[in-house]
């Protein structure tokens, strides 16, 4: 029998009056009987159904309290396991308190078990001497055991630079009081904290006496959500048993994109997905807590959900609740699995899209998963290829067969396909041979569209503009990381002339092999939305075979590796080593119009033991003058012999007894000039027993707008520096500075 809505028994009841009304006196008063018939028989159902769904409400919230005193069990029985004794008992004692505070639990299986808990509790805190190890619990809910701990509990291990547990860290484990400040600074990501993940994490409280709510509230909806919004609603009002992932690993089939511009994020979800099922990494179900003792993500009936990401350089610790925003009409308005009773993918968007500032989310390729962006298209072009313009998919097979280069996608909306080439609409390309080593056949993929095709490798690159590429750290046996800064107001804004004042590291690759790999890789940290809207910070990474010493010119010496400037997070070079290959390079951070200050990790992967250190300045002391080339002193360079000896002089004095100083000259001007230095070694203080290393030194060939002049082993005495432009005339300000490993003092002469 149907049931009516209100407005359904309304407007029908308008209709009944309504005709009575127009009806004769004898047909108008049976109308009438009838209408008040109808609304009767109206009240009883809607009095019917209201009971009935108060009964189903009733057993659904009857089956959930029951769910959350199996968890706080379960629960309390891994910590015990795991030898954490007072988070055991902390736990046996939330556990007991919640199922003796619903007494309808105190006639369910939950009674026996709350007995046992209360026991072993008791067994721990040493009020009672358990004689034998407690027998096995049975129960539908794979509570296994009450065991002893272990004796030899083994710690969990503490936050390093590795990232992967396999690759062993080639330096210093622990982090400098300036790494501490950038990954600290970091952690603020649009207005909410996200610390490092630390081993304690590991022992994060999920269960609470109340359903959790997530204290930061609930995420902030994109204009397309807002239109459709309902309601913001849990998993237990979805379907009876909900899960996290369902079977042994997530499917990427499942995965439905809605209305959330993510698409980048989804598509590696998708890679992700796929790599856990095929290899058995798990990608995907190690970073979702809590957790079995398997280690494997678990529903928790309390809403409270921890997700690993590794965001700003290291493993942040991100937390969440379950509540996701639906439609008027019921449907969810974030992405989410086509296997109703699973919510990975709707737990992982959320955190992701919480760090990102809500789920009013611009998109970004932030993401370093395997997968395509499509390039912006016309409305025709679009419509008859079938793609979506500046979308991202995901890679999911790569083959060659017959010679022909065949890659499979994933839209992450899960219909849309492309439809040239190799689609399931190809009735010239697929061959009966080409179908059966693909295991593809089109006739059949025409009868349900799931977002996923072939394309061909031209076909490819012509309609998509990027390709990202992930890669398999177990590839690599070593790593290191260096978190630091680059403040805004340190160097020029452009790295046009000088690179003197970039963050510069030395890598020293400790091999005897005939060969090498070195990958580096440069994140920068993001800690506001607004970049990822509008990113107008451009980094790359210079590679110099400079034996691991400092570079000023940026192209003196020419890199090995020049560094191509893009305003992407991440960005990635790769040093292969030959047998007659240096062994020691400089690495330096370039950027083009830096704006402000950037913080960043430089992460090395090798396949051998290397050190990478930041170089740092040997220069402690520094003195800076600013002059000017004008009239009678714009002398010219010694190619002038007349008028060079009128140029501005400086005297450089080494106050200190040490005999082998070190100097940097610095000297900045017009860039439209030509300009050098000379130093003059005029007076040494103990000339009887030391000898001056050289009369005079230059800074060497004419450059613009900036030159420096390194001098090593100068003794303690007077020097004389000379600035100028390389043509005489040539008028303008300077600003010479020195810098030196010893106490100076910089004067005019």
């Amino acid at each position: 029998m149907p049931i009516y809505t209100d407005s359904v028994v309304g407007g029908r009841l308008r209709l009944l009056n309504q005709a009575a009304a127009l009806s004769s006196p004898d047909k108008g008063s049976t109308l009438k009987e009838k209408s008040i018939e109808y609304k009767r028989r109206a009240e009883e159902l809607s009095e019917t159904k209201l009971a009935d769904s108060s009964l189903v409400q009733n057993e659904d919230e009857s089956k959930l309290k029951v769910k959350r005193g199996y968890f706080l069990l379960q629960q309390a029985i891994d910590e015990d396991e795991s030898g954490d004794r007072e988070d055991a008992i902390e736990l046996y004692t939330k556990a007991i308190e919640y199922i003796t505070k619903n007494p309808d639990l105190m006639h369910s299986d939950l009674k026996d078990l709350a007995l046992r808990a209360l026991e072993r509790a008791e067994n721990l805190k040493g009020i009672k001497k358990a004689a034998t190890t407690p027998s096995p619990v049975e129960s539908k809910n794979d509570i296994t055991t009450f065991q002893n701990p272990a004796n030899n509990f083994s710690r969990r291990q503490n936050l390093h630079r590795g990232m992967s547990a396999h690759l062993q860290v080639t330096g210093n484990d622990s982090y400098t009081e300036e790494e501490k400040k950038v990954l600290l600074h970091t952690s603020r990501i649009n207005k909410h904290d996200y610390v490092p993940f630390m081993n304690i994490d590991l022992s994060e409280r999920f269960q609470y006496s109340i359903p959790f709510s997530d204290k930061d509230g609930y995420l902030a909806l994109s204009p397309k959500q807002k239109r459709e919004f309902a309601t913001w609603i849990r998993p237990s009002d979805i379907c009876p048993e909900p899960c996290i992932v369902h079977g042994d690993a997530p499917n990427y089939l499942n995965i439905k994109q809605t209305i959330v511009s993510d698409c980048s994020f989804i598509a590696s979800l998708a890679v992700s997905a796929l790599y856990e099922a095929r290899f058995g990494r798990k990608l995907v179900t190690s970073i979702i807590y809590p957790q079995s003792k398997d280690k494997k993500p678990l529903y928790n009936p309390f809403g409270k959900y921890m997700v690993k990401l590794h965001i700003n350089g290291i493993a942040r610790k991100v937390i969440i609740d379950d509540y996701f925003p639906t439609s008027k009409y019921g449907q969810l308005l974030c992405s989410y699995s086509s296997n109703k009773n699973e919510f990975w993918i709707s737990i992982l968007e959320k955190a992701y899209m919480k760090v990102m500032g809500g789920y009013d989310f611009p998109g970004s390729n932030s993401v370093s998963m395997n997968n395509c962006s499509y390039r912006e298209l016309s409305d025709n072009v679009a419509e008859r290829s079938g793609l979506v313009a500046t979308h991202a998919y995901a890679v999911m097979d790569v083959r060659t067969v017959n010679g022909v280069r065949l890659l499979k996608l994933k839209n992450p909306w899960s219909h849309l396909r492309w439809r040239g080439n190799y689609s399931e609409l190809d009735t010239v390309h697929w061959t009966a041979e080409l179908q059966s080593l693909l295991r593809y056949d089109p006739s059949s993929a025409a009868q349900f569209d799931n977002g996923v095709f072939w394309i061909d490798y031209d076909s490819l690159c012509a309609f998509f503009d990027v390709f990202y590429m992930n890669w398999n750290p177990e590839l690599f046996k070593y790593t290191y990381c260096i978190h630091s800064s680059w403040n805004a107001g340190l160097g020029p804004a452009k790295d046009l002339y000088t690179v003197s004042s970039n963050p510069q590291f030395s890598l020293d690759v400790s091999t005897s092999s005939t060969s090498a790999a070195v990958w580096i890789l440069l994140t920068r940290h993001i800690t506001d939305i607004d970049d990822f809207r509008e990113n107008k910070e451009y980094i790359t990474v210079f590679v110099y075979q400079n034996n691991g010493r400092k570079v000023y010119y940026p192209y003196d010496p020419p890199p090995y590796i020049d560094g191509i400037k893009i305003n992407s997070p991440h960005y990635l070079c790769k040093i292969i080593l030959q047998a007659t290959s240096p062994r020691k390079y400089t690495i330096v951070i370039s950027q083009y119009e830096k704006s402000q200050t950037i913080y960043y990790t430089l992460r090395a992967y090798s396949t051998c033991p290397f050190s990478l250190k930041k170089i740092e300045d040997p220069y402690r002391y520094e003195k800076q003058i600013t002059g000017e080339w004008k009239g009678f002193s714009a002398g010219g360079c010694p190619n002038h012999p007349e008028t060079y000896k009128n140029n501005p002089k400086f005297k450089l004095a080494l106050t200190s007894n040490s005999n082998d100083n070190q100097i940097l000259i610095e000297l900045k001007g017009p860039k439209q000039y030509q300009i050098g230095v000379e130093a003059i070694i005029s007076r040494i203080n103990d000339h009887e027993t030391v000898t001056a290393p050289f009369k005079s030194k230059s800074s060497g060939p004419y450059r613009s707008g900036y030159v420096i002049l390194e001098l090593e082993n100068i003794p303690a005495g007077t020097l004389i520096i000379i600035p100028s432009t390389f043509l005489p005339s040539q008028e303008g300000p300077f600003i010479i500075s020195a810098k030196s490993s010893s106490p100076i003092e910089l004067t005019p002469l």
